[in-house]
C-alpha cells in the first residue's frame, strides 16, 4: 500500500523531469499512443515508455488498450494533488505574512 507521503513523493518526482512535464502537456489535449508521443520528442520510443511508466506510477496518466496500441491520457484529476499542495503552501505563507504584519502594526 502506498502511503500519502510516498504517493506525494512519486507525484513530485514525476513532475521534476522536464520531459515528463512536456509529455503531460502533449497529453492535455488528447490521448496518444507511444509512437505518436515519440514523434514529438528527440528521444527513443523506449525512453518515452519509461517516462510514461513513471507518470503512470504517479497516477498522472492512464492508459487504455485500443486495438493493438496502448493510448495514454492525462489523468487531470491527479493534478488536484498539486493544486491542493500549492494552496496549502501559499495559505501558510499568507498566514505567516499576516502574523508578521500584525506584529509590525502593534509598534
Amino acid at each position: 500500500m502506498v502511503t500519502s507521503n510516498a504517493a506525494e513523493d512519486l507525484f513530485f518526482k514525476a513532475l521534476a523531469d522536464s520531459t515528463r512535464r512536456d509529455i503531460l502537456t502533449a497529453l492535455a489535449g488528447e490521448g496518444m499512443p507511444v509512437h505518436a508521443l515519440a514523434e514529438r520528442f528527440s528521444i527513443t520510443r523506449p525512453a518515452i515508455s519509461r517516462h510514461l511508466r513513471i507518470l503512470k506510477q504517479a497516477e498522472l496518466v492512464q492508459s487504455r488498450e485500443i486495438g493493438r496500441e496502448n493510448v495514454y491520457y492525462l489523468k487531470s484529476s491527479s493534478l488536484r494533488m498539486l493544486e491542493d499542495w500549492l494552496n496549502q503552501f501559499w495559505m501558510q505563507r499568507f498566514d505567516q505574512l499576516r502574523i508578521l504584519a500584525e506584529g509590525l502594526s502593534d509598534d
